[in-house]
């Protein structure tokens, strides 16, 4: 983000245009109605998740990593290795993760506690982590703090399922999507192709977010390389021309295997190389003007249908 971006004129910008966007109103009734309201939300959802609160992100902010997959891939697996501690709860039941669970160095306390990360959701320390698993009347985030150099340019957020049938947890994830700056996504040799976390991502790189694939829980060399090509078909069908995306193996370790450090895995270093080093401000800076491109497609649809109303 340019200081330009930053000026003081940005913000009252940004919360206009939410306002705005509030103040639209479809005609009940319709065939329409339930996606161009859709579309609205989204765009109102745009603007106070991300386009505003990196209108007020100081420089020196970390980047905001979220770790999300399908059902089963061990996410909060990968998620707790990352931490290098036991932040997010490991259970197997499907959409057992609700809330999400944020790892950030105890400087950036303030970034959560300012609420522009993740508007709407109240914001509580975690105290113990079968808090991540209850039902919630209101939308609530987590987080543990850590005292680590090691981290200390990293929010990581563990997602709940984004190919959950609970609506509210798919709600969750979009919005930690939205916050994002780099997006871990999570999969396995049983889920890869599955259509929901694809268009998940497919929908991270609409918004122009970086992206490193881990394939978890992988049986072998020869076996990761095979899924590796059919991952990479997929996308390049999907996407044509774009680059393959950066891809990790994580190997199956089972209830055994090396020590909580080696278990983090060949993409932590990455991470790490990239809170650090130059990237940071470029990161920022292109999920910026990527969400912005993306709210401008989606409001010239939201548009469309409000002046055909009229």
């Amino acid at each position: 983000m340019n200081q330009a971006l930053r000026s003081s004129e940005l913000v009252p910008l940004l919360e206009g245009i939410e306002r705005d966007l509030g103040a639209l109103r479809f005609l009940d009734g319709t065939s329409y109605h339930g996606e161009a309201q859709a579309n609205l939300e989204e765009c109102r959802r745009l603007v106070s998740g991300k386009l505003t609160h990196e209108a007020r992100r100081e420089l020196a902010a970390p980047l905001v990593v979220a770790v999300a997959g399908g059902t089963n891939v061990g996410k909060s697996t990968c998620f707790n290795h990352l931490a290098g501690r036991a932040v997010s709860p490991v259970d197997e039941t499907a959409g057992a993760t609700k809330a999400p669970a944020f790892y950030l160095h105890e400087r950036h306390e303030d970034v959560l506690r300012a609420g522009t990360l993740l508007p709407g959701y109240a914001v509580r320390p975690l105290g113990d982590p079968a808090e991540l698993l209850a039902s919630l009347p209101e939308r609530r985030a987590f987080f543990a703090l850590h005292g680590e150099d090691r981290l200390a340019g990293i929010l990581l957020v563990d997602s709940p399922d984004v190919d959950s049938t609970v609506t509210e947890n798919a709600r969750v994830g979009l919005d930690l999507l939205y916050a994002a700056d780099l997006l871990v996504l999570v999969t396995t040799d049983q889920k890869y192709l599955d259509r929901r976390p694809l268009e998940y991502l497919s929908l991270a790189l609409d918004l122009d977010r970086e992206v490193l694939v881990v394939f978890n829980k992988m049986q072998g060399d020869e076996a990761y390389q095979t899924i590796l090509d059919d991952f990479n078909r997929e996308m390049r069908d999907r996407r044509p021309g774009a680059p393959d995306l950066p891809a990790f193996r994580v190997p199956h370790y089972g209830r055994g295997g090396p020590a909580p450090d080696a278990r983090r895995g060949p993409f932590a270093p990455v991470l790490e190389r990239l809170a650090r080093g130059p990237d940071l401000a470029s990161l920022q800076r292109r999920g910026f003007a990527g969400t912005a491109r993306y709210l401008v497609r989606q409001a010239r649809r939201v548009l469309d249908v409000h002046a055909r109303e009229r």
